[in-house]
């Protein structure tokens, strides 16, 4: 009889873990999955529900029963000619309608909000200050459950630091996150907005990403992706130009939805997708479409192999 092969808990952590939990699939959580990133687990989540299996269900009321304490904390929203009196809820809820979020950006008279009270301080709706960016990805995954929406391709979650430089300025290295890897490109994160300001107002962005793990797994079993990224601790480094082994044009900030979703952001934490075509090898290790796209589909594979028996 063969040795049994390692799973990933993804059973248990679809029928006993909170919505808005991650599966850590390395103990660093340097690769982690949520099942809102995958449309395999998210059909399966919703037609739990729907077919009111108790725990999903109880899961789904417990969530709801979150979200449904900001209909108690009171906004005002003001312009010009008058002041309405509304609810944090109804807040997170029209922004989730993209017609009415369009109209926030889109005005010449700007909407205020405050969420102390009728004579303020208020704040610009369309700085976001206002949003918890984890309140607003619990309102997103209810929705995904509840209601229909285009639902994901596979995704990898990651937090694996990159050094990056702007313009070839030894005096700008700062660090940015791999949060996500799917098979068409890499969602980056920023966190802080000076960063953000910085990207936008450079022509290139050097990234020094350190692929060996990615490299060295290539074509190798989802056990020894998890084995060797248990034991890599990914840590940042200084950056000189010629230690970068990725350029990458600052006009991506304003291509695929990114500019938008900068300015939709909390000010906190920016998120930029990144295709691996937008990457331009300096002292590439391989090529990184590849590399990530064997890591992306080995961890896919594993997971449909555990989902069917979930399902079964």
């Amino acid at each position: 009889m063969g040795a049994r092969q390692p799973q990933s808990g993804l059973a248990s952590y679809l029928t006993e873990a909170p919505f808005d939990q991650e599966l850590n699939l390395t103990p660093n959580g340097n690769i982690s999955f949520h099942w809102a990133n995958w449309k395999t687990s998210s059909e399966y989540i919703k037609d739990q529900v729907k077919t009111d299996s108790p725990k999903h269900r109880q899961k789904l009321v417990a969530l709801s029963r979150e979200l449904d304490k900001l209909k108690k904390k009171t906004i005002w929203l003001k312009n010009k000619h008058k002041t309405l009196k509304s609810s944090m809820y109804d807040l997170y809820e029209s922004y989730l309608d993209p017609r009415i979020r369009m109209t926030w950006f889109d005005r010449e008279d700007e909407i205020l909000v405050s969420t102390h009270n009728e004579s303020g301080p208020y704040i610009t709706l369309s700085s976001m200050r206002w949003m918890d960016k984890d309140t607003f990805a619990s309102f997103v995954r209810r929705k995904l459950i509840t209601d229909f929406v285009p639902q994901r391709n596979f995704r990898v979650g990651l937090d694996i630091p990159v050094s990056v430089s702007f313009d070839n300025s030894p005096l700008t290295k700062t660090t940015f996150h791999l949060n996500q890897a799917s098979e068409m490109g890499l969602v980056i994160k920023v966190s802080s907005l000076s960063d953000i300001t910085k990207a936008l107002n450079s022509q290139v962005m050097y990234i020094n990403m350190d692929l060996a793990p990615f490299y060295e797994t290539m074509e190798n079993s989802f056990h020894q992706i998890i084995k060797t990224f248990s034991e890599t601790e990914f840590e940042e480094t200084e950056l000189h130009h010629e230690d970068a082994n990725f350029s990458l044009s600052a006009s991506v900030l304003r291509d695929y939805g990114n500019y938008d979703n900068i300015k939709a952001s909390d000010g906190k934490s920016f998120y930029i997708f990144v295709r691996y075509e937008d990457l331009v090898g300096l002292n590439p290790e391989g090529e990184v479409k590849t590399i990530f796209n064997s890591f992306v589909k080995t961890v896919e594979q594993q997971l449909e192999k555990e989902m069917k028996k979930v399902a079964a």
